[in-house]
Protein backbone atom coordinates (compact mmCIF):
# COMPACT_ATOMS: atom_id res chain seq x y z
CA UNK A 1 0.00 0.00 0.00
CA UNK A 2 3.10 2.59 0.39
CA UNK A 3 3.29 3.93 -3.25
CA UNK A 4 -1.22 4.45 -3.03
CA UNK A 5 -1.22 6.20 0.32
CA UNK A 6 1.35 8.31 -0.19
CA UNK A 7 0.07 9.34 -3.67
CA UNK A 8 -3.04 10.07 -2.13
CA UNK A 9 -0.84 12.20 0.23
CA UNK A 10 1.07 13.93 -2.06
CA UNK A 11 -2.11 14.66 -3.90
CA UNK A 12 -3.93 16.26 -1.40
CA UNK A 13 -0.70 18.39 0.14
CA UNK A 14 -0.39 19.67 -3.26
CA UNK A 15 -4.16 20.94 -3.39
CA UNK A 16 -4.68 22.28 -0.18
CA UNK A 17 -4.17 25.42 -1.53
CA UNK A 18 -6.42 24.98 -4.34
CA UNK A 19 -8.98 23.63 -1.37
CA UNK A 20 -8.21 26.58 0.25
CA UNK A 21 -9.13 28.47 -2.82
CA UNK A 22 -12.02 27.66 -3.54
CA UNK A 23 -13.39 27.90 -0.10
CA UNK A 24 -13.43 31.90 -1.32
CA UNK A 25 -14.38 31.40 -4.39
CA UNK A 26 -16.79 28.69 -4.29
CA UNK A 27 -16.01 26.91 -6.73
CA UNK A 28 -17.92 23.07 -6.81
CA UNK A 29 -15.72 21.06 -9.95
CA UNK A 30 -13.44 18.60 -7.73
CA UNK A 31 -14.85 19.32 -4.08
CA UNK A 32 -15.21 15.03 -4.05
CA UNK A 33 -12.08 14.25 -5.58
CA UNK A 34 -10.41 16.91 -2.55
CA UNK A 35 -12.86 15.40 0.21
CA UNK A 36 -11.54 11.50 -0.79
CA UNK A 37 -7.84 12.91 -1.14
CA UNK A 38 -8.20 14.66 2.39
CA UNK A 39 -9.74 11.47 3.64
CA UNK A 40 -6.93 9.55 2.25
CA UNK A 41 -4.33 11.58 3.99
CA UNK A 42 -6.43 11.14 7.56
CA UNK A 43 -7.28 7.71 7.62
CA UNK A 44 -6.58 5.32 4.62
CA UNK A 45 -3.21 4.55 6.78
CA UNK A 46 -3.84 5.18 10.21
CA UNK A 47 -3.46 2.87 12.87
CA UNK A 48 -4.93 0.11 10.62
CA UNK A 49 -3.55 0.65 7.22
CA UNK A 50 -6.53 1.03 5.42
CA UNK A 51 -9.75 2.90 5.11
CA UNK A 52 -13.14 1.29 4.38
CA UNK A 53 -14.02 4.63 2.17
CA UNK A 54 -11.11 3.99 -0.40
CA UNK A 55 -11.81 0.53 -0.89
CA UNK A 56 -15.07 1.55 -1.21
CA UNK A 57 -14.59 3.81 -4.02
CA UNK A 58 -12.11 1.19 -5.76
CA UNK A 59 -14.83 -1.35 -6.23
CA UNK A 60 -17.43 -0.19 -6.26
CA UNK A 61 -16.93 3.63 -7.86
CA UNK A 62 -18.29 6.43 -5.77
CA UNK A 63 -21.50 6.93 -7.12
CA UNK A 64 -22.50 3.04 -6.24
CA UNK A 65 -20.30 3.24 -3.41
CA UNK A 66 -23.38 5.78 -2.12
CA UNK A 67 -26.15 3.25 -2.65
CA UNK A 68 -24.43 0.15 -1.38
CA UNK A 69 -24.35 2.38 1.82
CA UNK A 70 -27.99 2.47 1.60
CA UNK A 71 -28.93 -1.19 0.49
CA UNK A 72 -29.45 -3.56 2.90
CA UNK A 73 -27.45 -6.75 3.42
CA UNK A 74 -29.04 -9.21 1.70
CA UNK A 75 -29.79 -6.70 -1.50
CA UNK A 76 -25.91 -5.56 -1.32
CA UNK A 77 -24.94 -9.84 -1.43
CA UNK A 78 -27.75 -9.86 -4.65
CA UNK A 79 -25.88 -6.93 -6.66
CA UNK A 80 -22.19 -8.03 -5.71
CA UNK A 81 -23.41 -11.83 -7.23
CA UNK A 82 -24.00 -10.03 -10.16
CA UNK A 83 -21.24 -8.25 -10.61
CA UNK A 84 -18.99 -11.24 -9.71
CA UNK A 85 -20.08 -12.56 -12.79
CA UNK A 86 -18.87 -9.22 -14.88
CA UNK A 87 -15.70 -9.22 -13.41
CA UNK A 88 -14.74 -12.87 -13.37
CA UNK A 89 -13.60 -12.82 -17.61
CA UNK A 90 -12.34 -16.08 -18.20
CA UNK A 91 -15.81 -17.74 -16.37
CA UNK A 92 -14.13 -19.92 -14.44
CA UNK A 93 -16.41 -19.16 -11.30
CA UNK A 94 -13.55 -17.52 -8.96
CA UNK A 95 -11.89 -14.14 -9.10
CA UNK A 96 -8.21 -13.83 -9.68
CA UNK A 97 -6.19 -10.56 -8.51
CA UNK A 98 -5.57 -10.37 -12.14
CA UNK A 99 -8.95 -10.03 -12.65
CA UNK A 100 -9.63 -8.12 -9.27
CA UNK A 101 -7.05 -5.59 -10.41
CA UNK A 102 -8.29 -4.87 -13.90
CA UNK A 103 -11.64 -4.30 -12.84
CA UNK A 104 -10.40 -1.75 -10.46
CA UNK A 105 -8.76 -0.46 -12.73
CA UNK A 106 -11.40 -0.09 -15.30
CA UNK A 107 -13.57 1.70 -12.89
CA UNK A 108 -11.17 4.44 -12.12
CA UNK A 109 -10.69 4.73 -16.00
CA UNK A 110 -14.90 5.54 -16.68
CA UNK A 111 -14.87 7.92 -13.69
CA UNK A 112 -12.13 10.03 -14.62
CA UNK A 113 -13.04 9.70 -18.47
CA UNK A 114 -16.43 10.03 -17.47
CA UNK A 115 -15.82 13.30 -15.02
CA UNK A 116 -13.30 14.82 -17.83
CA UNK A 117 -16.24 14.79 -20.46
CA UNK A 118 -18.71 16.61 -17.80
CA UNK A 119 -16.28 19.09 -16.79
CA UNK A 120 -15.32 19.86 -20.17
CA UNK A 121 -18.74 20.60 -21.43
CA UNK A 122 -19.31 22.82 -18.33
CA UNK A 123 -16.24 24.39 -18.96
CA UNK A 124 -16.18 25.25 -22.56
CA UNK A 125 -19.19 27.86 -22.06
CA UNK A 126 -18.64 29.37 -25.85
CA UNK A 127 -18.62 25.82 -27.15
CA UNK A 128 -16.76 26.06 -29.55
CA UNK A 129 -14.68 22.77 -28.65
CA UNK A 130 -11.87 24.01 -26.47
CA UNK A 131 -11.51 25.39 -23.03
CA UNK A 132 -8.85 28.34 -22.88
CA UNK A 133 -7.20 29.52 -19.37
CA UNK A 134 -9.68 32.32 -19.28
CA UNK A 135 -12.45 29.92 -19.52
CA UNK A 136 -10.92 27.77 -16.71
CA UNK A 137 -10.18 30.69 -14.02
CA UNK A 138 -13.98 31.69 -14.48
CA UNK A 139 -15.25 28.33 -13.46
CA UNK A 140 -13.37 29.32 -10.77
CA UNK A 141 -14.91 31.83 -9.79
CA UNK A 142 -12.11 34.30 -9.39
CA UNK A 143 -13.94 37.15 -10.13
CA UNK A 144 -16.69 36.13 -7.63
CA UNK A 145 -17.28 39.52 -4.52
CA UNK A 146 -14.87 38.53 -1.71
CA UNK A 147 -14.62 40.24 1.85
CA UNK A 148 -12.19 43.55 1.93
CA UNK A 149 -11.08 41.83 4.89
CA UNK A 150 -10.60 38.84 3.02
CA UNK A 151 -9.16 40.28 -0.14
CA UNK A 152 -4.65 39.99 0.76
CA UNK A 153 -5.38 36.21 1.76
CA UNK A 154 -7.47 35.93 -1.46
CA UNK A 155 -5.23 37.33 -3.64
CA UNK A 156 -2.25 35.43 -2.63
CA UNK A 157 -3.66 32.22 -3.18
CA UNK A 158 -4.87 33.27 -6.19
CA UNK A 159 -1.62 33.62 -7.17
CA UNK A 160 -0.70 30.54 -6.01
CA UNK A 161 -3.01 28.82 -8.20
CA UNK A 162 -2.98 30.62 -11.11
CA UNK A 163 0.58 29.91 -11.16
CA UNK A 164 0.01 26.47 -10.83
CA UNK A 165 -2.61 26.02 -13.34
CA UNK A 166 -1.16 28.28 -16.20
CA UNK A 167 1.83 25.72 -15.56
CA UNK A 168 -0.09 22.74 -15.78
CA UNK A 169 -2.97 24.01 -18.33
CA UNK A 170 0.49 24.90 -21.04
CA UNK A 171 2.32 21.03 -20.08
CA UNK A 172 -1.40 19.42 -21.37
CA UNK A 173 -1.72 21.75 -24.53
CA UNK A 174 -0.07 19.38 -26.47
CA UNK A 175 -0.17 21.21 -29.67
CA UNK A 176 0.83 24.58 -28.43
CA UNK A 177 -2.23 26.59 -29.39
CA UNK A 178 -3.42 27.94 -26.20
CA UNK A 179 -6.07 25.84 -26.03
CA UNK A 180 -7.36 22.94 -24.88
CA UNK A 181 -9.32 19.91 -27.35
CA UNK A 182 -11.77 17.22 -25.65
CA UNK A 183 -8.41 14.78 -26.46
CA UNK A 184 -6.15 17.35 -24.16
CA UNK A 185 -8.23 18.41 -21.40
CA UNK A 186 -8.37 15.34 -19.51
CA UNK A 187 -4.27 15.57 -18.96
CA UNK A 188 -4.80 18.80 -17.19
CA UNK A 189 -7.58 17.60 -15.13
CA UNK A 190 -6.03 14.56 -14.17
CA UNK A 191 -2.20 14.81 -14.69
CA UNK A 192 -1.61 11.59 -13.00
CA UNK A 193 -3.06 9.31 -15.81
CA UNK A 194 -0.90 10.60 -18.32
CA UNK A 195 2.64 9.80 -18.42
CA UNK A 196 3.80 12.87 -20.36
CA UNK A 197 2.62 15.12 -17.21
CA UNK A 198 4.96 13.53 -15.02
CA UNK A 199 7.54 16.78 -14.82
CA UNK A 200 4.61 18.33 -13.64
CA UNK A 201 3.71 16.46 -10.97
CA UNK A 202 7.34 16.07 -9.91
CA UNK A 203 8.20 19.78 -10.18
CA UNK A 204 4.53 20.69 -8.07
CA UNK A 205 6.05 18.77 -5.21
CA UNK A 206 9.46 19.60 -5.17
CA UNK A 207 7.77 23.61 -5.10
CA UNK A 208 6.00 22.25 -2.22
CA UNK A 209 8.20 20.39 -0.11
CA UNK A 210 11.87 20.92 -1.26
CA UNK A 211 12.16 23.62 1.21
CA UNK A 212 15.77 23.89 1.31
CA UNK A 213 15.59 24.62 -2.49
CA UNK A 214 18.38 21.70 -3.12
CA UNK A 215 16.61 20.15 -5.71
CA UNK A 216 16.26 17.80 -3.94
CA UNK A 217 14.02 15.57 -1.50
CA UNK A 218 15.71 15.33 1.85
CA UNK A 219 13.95 12.30 4.64
CA UNK A 220 12.90 15.27 6.83
CA UNK A 221 11.28 17.16 3.94
CA UNK A 222 9.77 12.99 2.75
CA UNK A 223 9.43 12.42 6.26
CA UNK A 224 7.33 16.05 7.04
CA UNK A 225 4.93 15.71 4.24
CA UNK A 226 3.51 12.66 6.93
CA UNK A 227 4.29 14.01 10.31
CA UNK A 228 2.97 17.23 9.95
CA UNK A 229 -0.44 15.08 10.23
CA UNK A 230 0.82 13.56 13.65
CA UNK A 231 1.82 15.09 16.90
CA UNK A 232 1.55 12.22 19.48
CA UNK A 233 4.49 10.85 17.83
CA UNK A 234 5.10 8.35 14.85
CA UNK A 235 3.28 5.12 13.86
CA UNK A 236 4.06 2.10 13.15
CA UNK A 237 3.20 2.69 9.39
CA UNK A 238 4.71 6.07 9.54
CA UNK A 239 8.61 4.61 10.72
CA UNK A 240 7.90 1.99 7.79
CA UNK A 241 7.85 5.00 5.16
CA UNK A 242 10.95 5.88 6.72
CA UNK A 243 12.26 2.70 6.30
CA UNK A 244 10.75 2.64 2.16
CA UNK A 245 12.72 6.13 1.79
CA UNK A 246 16.51 4.77 2.92
CA UNK A 247 15.92 1.11 1.52
CA UNK A 248 13.64 1.39 -1.56
CA UNK A 249 13.37 5.16 -2.90
CA UNK A 250 16.99 6.48 -2.22
CA UNK A 251 18.72 4.34 -4.69
CA UNK A 252 22.28 6.37 -4.49
CA UNK A 253 21.96 6.18 -1.03
CA UNK A 254 23.13 9.58 -0.85
CA UNK A 255 19.83 10.46 1.77
CA UNK A 256 17.90 12.71 -0.99
CA UNK A 257 15.63 11.78 -3.59
CA UNK A 258 16.83 13.98 -6.75
CA UNK A 259 14.20 14.50 -9.67
CA UNK A 260 14.85 11.31 -11.23
CA UNK A 261 14.18 9.35 -8.11
CA UNK A 262 11.16 11.85 -7.41
CA UNK A 263 9.74 10.95 -10.59
CA UNK A 264 10.03 7.14 -10.30
CA UNK A 265 8.64 7.55 -7.01
CA UNK A 266 5.49 9.87 -7.69
CA UNK A 267 5.00 9.43 -11.23
CA UNK A 268 5.73 6.00 -11.82
CA UNK A 269 5.24 4.72 -15.63
CA UNK A 270 1.67 2.86 -15.54
CA UNK A 271 0.49 4.31 -11.94
CA UNK A 272 -3.20 3.92 -12.68
CA UNK A 273 -1.92 0.07 -12.92
CA UNK A 274 -0.03 -0.15 -9.58
CA UNK A 275 -3.16 1.31 -7.33
CA UNK A 276 -5.71 -0.76 -9.21
CA UNK A 277 -2.71 -3.57 -8.50
CA UNK A 278 -2.12 -2.30 -5.10
CA UNK A 279 -5.93 -2.26 -3.90
CA UNK A 280 -6.83 -5.68 -5.47
CA UNK A 281 -3.60 -7.09 -3.25
CA UNK A 282 -5.28 -5.34 -0.04
CA UNK A 283 -8.94 -6.73 -1.17
CA UNK A 284 -8.18 -10.00 -1.97
CA UNK A 285 -6.24 -9.90 1.45
CA UNK A 286 -8.97 -9.62 3.24
CA UNK A 287 -11.20 -11.89 1.51
CA UNK A 288 -9.04 -14.83 0.79
CA UNK A 289 -9.67 -17.29 3.56
CA UNK A 290 -8.24 -20.16 2.47
CA UNK A 291 -4.94 -18.31 0.65
CA UNK A 292 -5.16 -19.80 -2.70
CA UNK A 293 -4.55 -16.10 -4.26
CA UNK A 294 -8.77 -16.12 -5.77
CA UNK A 295 -11.75 -15.90 -4.09
CA UNK A 296 -14.74 -17.43 -4.92
CA UNK A 297 -18.21 -16.21 -4.30
CA UNK A 298 -19.03 -17.43 -1.43
CA UNK A 299 -15.42 -15.79 -0.10
CA UNK A 300 -16.67 -12.51 -1.48
CA UNK A 301 -20.85 -12.44 -0.30
CA UNK A 302 -18.90 -13.36 3.44
CA UNK A 303 -17.07 -10.31 3.64
CA UNK A 304 -18.96 -8.22 1.61
CA UNK A 305 -18.39 -5.11 3.52
CA UNK A 306 -14.98 -4.81 2.08
CA UNK A 307 -16.54 -4.88 -1.12
CA UNK A 308 -19.00 -2.92 -0.66
CA UNK A 309 -16.44 -0.25 1.07
CA UNK A 310 -14.59 -0.38 -2.31
CA UNK A 311 -15.11 1.46 -5.78
CA UNK A 312 -15.36 -1.22 -8.10
CA UNK A 313 -19.40 -1.62 -8.43
CA UNK A 314 -20.15 1.85 -10.15
CA UNK A 315 -21.06 -0.06 -13.47
CA UNK A 316 -24.21 -1.51 -11.29
CA UNK A 317 -25.86 1.80 -11.86
CA UNK A 318 -24.71 1.72 -15.83
CA UNK A 319 -26.96 -1.26 -16.89
CA UNK A 320 -25.29 -1.50 -20.45
CA UNK A 321 -21.66 -2.66 -18.90
CA UNK A 322 -23.52 -5.32 -17.63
Amino acid sequence: MQWFVFFVGLSCLCLLATAELKDHVGRAHDDDVIATTLEGVDGHKVDDYHHATVDQEAFLGRARAKEFDEMAPEEAKHELRKLIKVIDTNRDHVVSLRELAEWIEKIDDNYYKKDSKEQFTKTDTNKDGFVTLSEHFASMGLDDFVAPEEEDDRRNKEEEYTSHDTDKFNHADADGDGKLSKEEYPAFLYPEHHDFMADHVTGEFMEHHDLDHDNAISIDEYMGVYREHFTDGEPEWLKEERRNFQEKLDKDGDGKLDKDELTAWIAPDNSKGLFAMEEAEYLMGEADTDKDKQLTEEEILVNYHAFVNSRIVEPLMMRDEL
